[in-house]
C-alpha cells in the first residue's frame, strides 16, 4: 500500500454491507474520513446532530489512535446492524502492541466517548474504537 487512500464496500456482518476506507495515518487525510462517514451516516436516518456527531468522532478517533503510536495507516470501517451505524476506526501498524487499556485520560477520548457508545478493542495491529450511532428508524424499536 503506498500513501493512496483505498475505499472498499464489503459484505460481512450478516450480510450487511460495509464501507471500509483505508488512509496514511496523516491528519491531513482525516477529512477523507470525515466527508465518507457524512455521507454513509446521512443514508442511513440519522438525525443531523448525530451525523454531526460522527463526523467530529470520527477525527477524534483517528487523532487519538495516531496519538497512541506511530501507524501507518487508519482503517475505518461502517456498517448498519439494523438500528444503528456502526464505525470502527483501527490503527494499522503490524507487530506493534497498542495499549490493553482504553485511553480514558485523553481529550480525544472524553469527547468520542461523550457522543457515543463507545469501545476499545487491542489487537496485534493496534488497537480499534467502535462507536454505535442510533439511526431514526432504530430509535423507534
Amino acid at each position: 500500500m503506498n500513501s493512496a487512500t483505498d475505499v472498499r464496500t464489503e459484505s460481512q456482518h450478516d450480510g450487511d454491507t460495509i464501507v471500509s476506507l483505508v488512509i496514511p495515518a496523516d491528519p491531513r487525510r482525516f477529512m477523507i474520513a470525515r466527508s465518507v462517514v457524512t455521507a454513509i451516516a446521512a443514508q442511513l436516518a440519522l438525525s443531523i446532530d448525530a451525523v454531526e456527531d460522527a463526523r467530529l468522532a470520527v477525527t477524534e478517533c483517528c487523532n487519538l489512535l495516531c496519538e497512541l503510536g506511530q501507524p501507518d495507516y487508519l482503517r475505518v470501517q461502517m456498517w448498519s446492524d439494523g438500528s444503528a451505524l456502526v464505525l470502527e476506526v483501527s490503527s494499522i501498524a503490524p507487530g506493534t502492541d497498542g495499549p490493553i487499556e482504553p485511553p480514558t485520560h485523553t481529550l480525544s477520548w472524553v469527547i468520542v466517548s461523550s457522543l457515543a457508545e463507545t469501545g476499545w478493542r487491542p489487537t496485534t495491529a493496534g488497537p480499534s474504537i467502535t462507536t454505535r450511532w442510533p439511526t431514526l428508524a432504530g430509535a423507534g424499536r
